[in-house]
């Protein structure tokens, strides 16, 4: 009898998961506990510990920092499902020689974050719990209904605007400009019309 050849190993490979954008601004906070004499601020945000983005430094706001900032973040998609414990997590800090402080925390559920609202850019404040327990300060925050802000939305600002509550934060959407396509139709004439809207017309004509 011959001898048995090998079996060859079939490597197998990982199967990547899949990924999902998730937008969101981080707007200010206030009534922050006062940690250090110069706070300078900023926000720490993740969803998976190994995969976080940061705010710049406000250098003025003390206690009371604004930062107006765009950010996002790559999430498995199975964070988004229903059953998942998944939390989005902002934590804020003052910048240290040695290692910087932390301000405080907020964790809110992804899930409960992205889903769908009645506003186009829903604006949520959440406490701010300090590394003893304590719940001191707000932090205000507008996360992408779905995750993802509409393409056309160039940014978002924020003002604050005075109602039968007292003041609360409105978000004021730029949009994009409008691009038109380098198409035309054979034979057409492409025209430019105020606004910049432009339109092909058969035949080169305005008629």
């Amino acid at each position: 009898m011959g001898e048995s050849q090998p079996v060859p190993r079939i490597r197998r490979r990982n199967k990547q998961p899949q990924m999902r954008l998730l937008e969101f601004y981080v707007i200010s906070a206030q009534e922050l506990r006062r940690v250090r004499k110069d706070m300078n601020c900023f926000v720490v945000a993740y969803v998976s510990a190994d995969k976080k983005v940061k705010t710049e430094i406000d250098f003025e706001g003390i206690t009371e920092p604004t930062w107006q900032e765009k950010l996002s973040l790559e999430v498995e998609e199975a964070a988004f499902k229903e059953d998942s414990n998944s939390q989005l997590t902002f934590d804020i800090f003052c910048p240290g020689f040695l290692r910087d402080k932390l301000v405080g925390t907020v964790r809110i559920s992804l899930v409960d974050a992205v889903k769908p609202s009645n506003q186009p850019y829903p604006i949520s404040s959440y406490l701010v719990f300090t590394p003893d327990g304590d719940s001191q300060g707000m932090l205000n925050v507008c996360v992408a209904p779905g995750g993802v802000f509409p393409k056309r939305l160039d940014f978002l600002s924020f003002k604050r605007v005075k109602s039968i509550h007292g003041t609360q934060l409105e978000a004021v959407p730029s949009f994009k400009k409008f691009e038109a396509e380098e198409t035309e139709e054979e034979s057409g004439e492409r025209v430019s019309f105020p606004g910049g809207i432009v339109a092909n017309l058969p035949g080169g004509t305005l008629g």
